[in-house]
């Protein structure tokens, strides 16, 4: 974090305020106050357009970081920028990110990433890929992981204490209310917006 509040600055108080985990916040109140880079003499020499570009894309607000189709507009893209030829595919869905839920070690990473690599060699690691998916359609890890696992922002929400509570009881891997369906990875994709 010191190398990107080095290069983009420190976010202001207001923003470091909505950060929602009380540890993280912490840690970000913390870091020595800092302007950041000059991108223009950082990049010296460069086109102007870029450095426009990069400036705006390294922005630690969402609210004010431009969107990839405002990258895609923009003036230093207008040469590489046609439309028909950017194709879009559907968003990836949450069950190929649940890991983000959990504070995982090394090993556990590793093994997870050797499962993603076996999706390309093995018709069964395929399979099984397919079937969790099927009967966890936002994530399976809970299944895996104990929820003294959950990273400290998910371990007070009441969606994914349900989720384990129901997993407790031998309930369905999933809470169903009379209008939604929540697991893990679907109820931290909804605190996060």
């Amino acid at each position: 974090m010191m190398m990107i509040t080095n290069l983009i600055g420190k976010p202001d108080s207001a923003l470091i305020d909505q950060i929602e985990d009380n540890d993280n916040r912490t840690f970000m109140r913390q870091l020595p106050s800092n302007r950041g880079k000059d991108f223009n003499e950082l990049f010296r020499g460069a086109n102007d357009h870029a450095i426009d570009l990069i400036k705006r894309m390294l922005t630690f607000d969402p609210a004010r970081r431009i969107t990839i189709d405002q990258a895609l507009a923009h003036p230093y893209m207008e040469r590489l920028h046609f439309e028909d030829d950017e194709p879009t595919g559907d968003a990836v869905c949450d069950f190929d990110f649940d890991f983000e839920l959990f504070s995982l070690k090394i090993p556990e990473y590793k093994e997870l990433i050797f499962e993603e690599i076996k999706l390309y060699h093995e018709p069964e690691a395929i399979e099984e890929y397919e079937r969790l998916k099927v009967s966890h359609p936002t994530g399976h890890l809970y299944t895996r992981y104990p929820k003294e696992r959950l990273r400290t922002m998910y371990k007070q929400d009441p969606s994914i204490l349900a989720i384990y509570q129901a997993k407790a009881a031998g309930a369905s891997t999933t809470t169903t209310t009379a209008t939604e369906t929540t697991t893990p990875a679907a109820a931290a994709t909804a605190a996060t917006k």
